[in-house]
């Protein structure tokens, strides 16, 4: 079970007074999920909802100053998110409802040492996920000591011959698969994916860039516009 999984309820059945007689409607906001990854902790994070259910991690505010800049001049700096200086009991909360939550919650586990929990394995959307948060937060080191393990997923989906074996990366695999090369400075898979690209795209009447995002027996060949991804590499990549 990943860290962010929660067990649904079954609902109460309604009463036969409830049947007979409707109830005033009541506010069905779900209930925030607390996930501690510290249970001394001194923050709160809100994250992006999951399900439409709010979550929120404790955590030690001086293991995120320690790792992150960013996380350095949020929370210690002149900025909203700081400490608030009264003492009067209330949480110290900082919302961070862009930032997902289950990558968030493996970069939290790294942090405060809970490597028990951090997973061997992962898909390569968690990878991205993870990689472009820890560069959000200037951080990118702390994924380091799984690098090697974890970027077989990226590597895994390499197709040596795709024109002849069939088989085609959708563009949003190979976004991330190329994103996550760059990240972990894997020049032979940045290599081969852009070598892909340049083997399975075309150049339109309008003169931009698309990849047929689809595997070459589906019937789905739509084509995406390669212009229109900022994150393929390095500036020149796409002129290369």
């Amino acid at each position: 079970m990943s860290p962010v999984t929660v067990a649904a309820s079954a609902a109460d059945q309604p009463s036969d007074a409830s049947k007979a007689e409707p109830s005033p409607p009541v506010d069905s906001k779900p209930a925030t999920v607390t996930i501690v990854v510290d249970p001394d902790g001194n923050l709160y994070l809100d994250t992006e909802p999951v399900d439409n259910r709010p979550y929120r991690f404790r955590v030690c505010s001086g293991a995120l100053r320690r790792q992150s800049p960013v996380w350095k001049a949020m929370l210690f700096g002149p900025w909203s998110e700081s400490k608030p200086s009264s003492n009067n009991g209330e949480k110290w909360i900082v919302q961070l409802p862009a930032d997902p939550t289950r990558p968030l919650s493996f970069i939290l586990y790294m942090i405060h040492g809970r490597f028990d929990i951090v997973p061997d394995k992962i898909g390569l959307g968690d990878l991205y996920d993870i990689l472009v948060l820890t560069n959000k937060y200037d951080m990118t080191g702390i994924a380091r000591p799984w690098c090697a393990q974890w970027i077989g997923v990226a590597r895994g989906m390499a197709v040596s011959k795709p024109t002849t074996s069939g088989i085609r990366l959708s563009m949003p695999d190979m976004v991330k698969s190329l994103y996550v090369a760059r990240e972990l400075g894997d020049e032979k898979l940045f290599a081969h994916r852009l070598r892909d690209l340049a083997v399975q795209s075309r150049m339109g009447k309008d003169g931009r860039l698309s990849y047929v995002a689809a595997s070459v027996s589906s019937d789905n060949k739509e084509p995406a516009s390669l212009n229109d991804e900022d994150i393929l590499g390095p500036h020149d990549a796409l002129e290369v």
